[in-house]
């Protein structure tokens, strides 16, 4: 399903899709040929993304930290896409010798827009479970203390922890850090 926000623009290949995408001044993500175009975000969005780098940096100092602004790669398939956040705690390793495409992240965080919503949870969610080094999937509600941790078992299953209310924690054991979500929501309890 793409995002509601989004208008396809004609198919491309993977190669026509990276130097197009490195000369644009907006950001698309790409599955299998198609291009969807990013939206812009609402200040809770945007208080929540920048805290949660804040948030995340500071809980994991020996880990890289990136914003929404560095492309994911899915190894071996016609993927690429922004997330809110992605993390890796290894050392990266990126697409080409640009290093504007991560090919291995951890844990990948996606803040929900009305627009995007169905996507973050279902098809952008299915491509980032192609990634073998990912262990812990985020979504994060804007409008309520409440997040959903996927996070993937001994068993090699995705697991759902639905984390309701400021008391909760978050716990990212791949990485080894636990994050109170009052912290995470905090810049929206003062707005």
């Amino acid at each position: 399903m793409v995002p509601m926000a989004t208008q396809p623009v004609p198919r491309m290949t993977e190669e026509e899709y990276l130097a197009f995408e490195r000369q644009s001044d907006f950001k698309h993500e790409f599955i299998e040929g198609l291009i969807l175009d990013m939206s812009g975000v609402r200040e809770a969005h945007s208080l929540l993304e920048t805290q949660l780098a804040f948030v995340f940096r500071t809980k994991l100092p020996k880990c890289r930290v990136y914003s929404s602004n560095l492309r994911v790669g899915v190894p071996g398939k016609s993927i690429y896409f922004y997330p809110d956040l992605s993390v890796t705690c290894a050392k990266p390793t990126f697409r080409d010798a640009e290093f504007d495409t991560l090919t291995n992240p951890t844990v990948i965080v996606e803040i929900l827009s009305a627009s995007t919503e169905n996507y973050d949870r279902g098809v952008k969610f299915e491509h980032c479970r192609a990634l073998e080094s990912l262990r812990h999937y985020v979504v994060v509600h804007p409008d309520q203390t409440f997040i959903e941790h996927w996070s993937l078992g001994p068993d090699h299953r995705w697991v759902l922890d639905e984390l309701r209310g400021g008391e909760a924690l978050l716990h990212l054991a791949a990485v080894d850090a636990v994050i109170p979500l009052a912290e995470i929501y905090a810049p929206l309890s003062e707005r």
